[in-house]
């Protein structure tokens, strides 16, 4: 920046070019704003051609060839017009109302620009562009850039930069000669070798273009306009941000988004029109939904957990065969655990426990708490106060539920998994002969959402579906911990609902784990509030620049941030998320090893803690420093440590 006011300072006249200069779009490249048009016309079921973005592009090539730089959006769409007849006016207007929409300013020559007229120079925007001086001008307007003498378009000079042309009218209109200007643009032949051949000042901006348009490896293919697009808006809408923010913003951003042009669309098939977001991971969902103020839906929160609502129904089926089914697929679990999740206080039955010849804080291993006999006739003698409990639970939940009065047909929304919950309320739901029609959106389904699968609840998942496939493996093998935590609301799981002056009801909370400074390492709270901020700040930046479900983001694209993040984190990300806290019985750090001096003397203890960490490539990559393929060395330690 010091040498360009250097620079500026010795001339009196500055030219800009314009697009991908001062103005960003919301594309990575101009012709994928015809990809944009032809999805929202799909949205729209407005039967467009086929293939309206090849027809545009070839529409254009075509109208060069004749009229050369005097070319304009009119006569591109006077050509398009034999392929798309009635609509052509329409395409055309949306190409207008797009370019409008998305467009903002680059911040870093805008800020030269300001400094140019603050110090007095002629400011002279020129651009080779086919739309009209009067479209380019709202949108400069549109990103507060004023103050310029003059804008030059090629459609409307009959010239070009490329060519040199319109360089040189602009020299003849200001009366000077070529080493009187400097000129700053993107284009290295035409903004910065042309004007350099002809006398002028150039100074290259170098822009993104190529860097947005590579796709990496793990964006499917039929996702790579979607991947280039989102990658483009990421980079404007995080600006400015903190870093946690700008962490928030690339990685559970697109996520949300997608969810919620999924969301929408799939609701509006099913014509539902209250939607009950499902706490406490339905809290950034529902904040990220009603950032797009959809007309005549109504959001709700609903306070809700897997205890909460699974407790409550026990009494309907308490044989222990029945109670376990939810818990079945928790690989670890201690009878004290066990007894929390069926409603009941641990320490009341201390001593019955050692009757049975029991330790309540041994840990059971793959099922075996179910399979064991003296666990089986311990729950037995206990089963009469498990049943008082879940009726007690019961109408209280039920008065709860009384209170939202809901419609016939509502949706509930969560992360997902597996479904517990929802099946737990259209229990209470018919048990109490409340007609409510119940359809299930989660983020995801796993193929161990045994509810689902057997066609006890109705419900749908956007990044999987009934599969374990490689997006749900990379969820649940490499960071659930990491998945799980920026969705949390701002206060503690539901514990139960407990009834007031035997009438009202509200729900009593667990303390929000990160309230707790035990052993607090960084400030999780403010990091996860900074990282959800972020997130919404890319929901309402797409939401302000994409007609809904005009940009649907595949599976392999909303999580990519977070697969980038969990297989090829960087130094500093691994520290930071590291050091977080999760709770395994104890609170227990993410990813946070010792020394390698320490676990050459302790080689046990490297084993040790690398088996029990919740992400073992963070891990890894705290504990080596430097930047190898950890994906891969973890996986091949995966393999040789189950074959053992």
């Amino acid at each position: 920046m010091r040498n360009i006011r250097y620079c500026i300072d010795n001339f009196q006249y500055v030219s800009f070019d314009v697009f991908d200069t001062l103005i960003k779009r919301s594309v990575a490249k101009p012709t994928d704003i015809f990809v944009l048009i032809e999805r929202y016309c799909q949205a729209k079921k407005i039967n467009i051609p086929a293939g309206f973005a090849k027809l545009r592009k070839e529409s254009e090539r075509l109208v060069k060839e004749k009229f050369g730089a005097r070319t304009d959006l009119g006569m591109i769409y006077d050509e398009l017009r034999k392929y798309c007849g009635k609509y052509t006016e329409l395409l055309m207007s949306l190409e207008i109302q797009f370019e409008l929409d998305g467009c903002w300013k680059n911040e870093y020559y805008t800020e030269i620009l300001t400094e140019c007229i603050e110090k007095e120079k002629v400011i002279i925007l020129i651009s080779d562009m086919y739309l009209p001086s009067e479209i380019i001008k709202k949108m400069l307007a549109k990103c507060g850039i004023i103050g310029y003498k003059r804008l030059y378009v090629s459609c409307e000079s009959n010239a070009t930069k490329h060519s040199g042309d319109l360089f040189q009218i602009v020299l003849n209109d200001f009366h000077i000669h070529s080493g009187e200007l400097i000129h700053f643009g993107d284009n290295f032949k035409s903004d910065f070798l042309k004007p350099l051949f002809m006398g002028i000042r150039s100074v290259w901006v170098k822009n993104d273009s190529k860097e947005l348009c590579t796709v990496p490896h793990g964006v499917l293919n039929g996702s790579e306009w979607t991947y280039r697009t989102v990658k483009a808006n990421l980079k404007s809408c995080s600006y400015g941000m903190t870093k946690y923010q700008k962490m928030g913003c690339e990685i559970l951003g697109p996520l949300l988004f997608g969810f919620t042009q999924w969301l929408i669309e799939n609701i509006s098939n099913e014509e539902i029109r209250d939607i009950y977001f499902m706490s406490r991971d339905g809290y950034i969902l529902k904040q990220a939904f009603d950032v797009l103020e959809i007309e005549g839906i109504h959001t709700h929160y609903l306070y809700s957990s897997r205890r909460s609502y699974q407790v409550p129904m026990i009494w309907k089926h308490s044989e222990f065969k029945d109670i376990i089914q939810p818990f079945l697929y928790v690989r670890k679990m201690t009878l004290k655990e066990f007894l929390l999740r069926i409603g009941l206080e641990p320490e009341k039955y201390s001593s019955k426990v050692l009757d049975y010849d029991l330790d309540m804080d041994y840990v059971y291993e793959k099922g075996g708490l179910f399979n064991s006999e003296e666990i089986i006739n311990f729950y037995n003698s206990i089963r009469d106060d498990v049943i008082a409990n879940s009726r007690e639970e019961y109408d209280a939940l039920s008065s709860y539920i009384q209170s939202l009065n809901m419609p016939e047909k509502i949706a509930v929304i969560d992360v997902g998994y597996r479904g517990t919950m929802q099946y737990a309320l259209e229990e209470l739901l018919k048990e109490r002969g409340w007609n409510v029609e119940v359809k299930g959106y989660y983020v995801g389904i796993s193929n161990e959402a045994f509810y689902v699968r057997n066609g006890k609840i109705s419900a749908e998942g956007y990044l999987y579906f009934l599969d374990d496939g490689k997006l749900y493996q990379e969820i649940k093998g490499m960071g659930p911990a990491l998945y799980e935590i920026p969705f949390l609301a701002p206060h503690g799981s539901v514990r139960k609902f407990s009834l007031i002056e035997g009438e009202r009801c509200k729900p009593e909370f667990e303390m929000f784990e990160y309230e707790n400074n035990e052993k607090r390492l960084v400030d999780e709270l403010h990091i996860i509030e900074e990282y959800q901020k972020g997130a919404i700040g890319f929901v309402k930046h797409m939401a302000k620049v994409f007609p809904i479900n005009s940009l649907c983001i595949t599976p392999d694209v909303a999580l990519y941030g977070f697969g980038r993040l969990v297989t090829r984190p960087t130094l500093r990300e691994a520290e930071l998320w590291g050091d977080f806290r999760f709770i395994n019985y104890v609170y227990m750090y993410i990813a946070r090893p010792e020394s390698i001096n320490f676990y050459i003397r302790h080689p046990g203890k490297l084993k040790r803690d690398f088996l029990n960490c919740s992400w073992k490539i963070g891990f890894m990559r705290r504990l080596f420093r430097i930047p190898l393929p950890y994906k891969s060395i973890c996986d091949l330690l995966k393999t040789i440590y189950y074959k053992l």
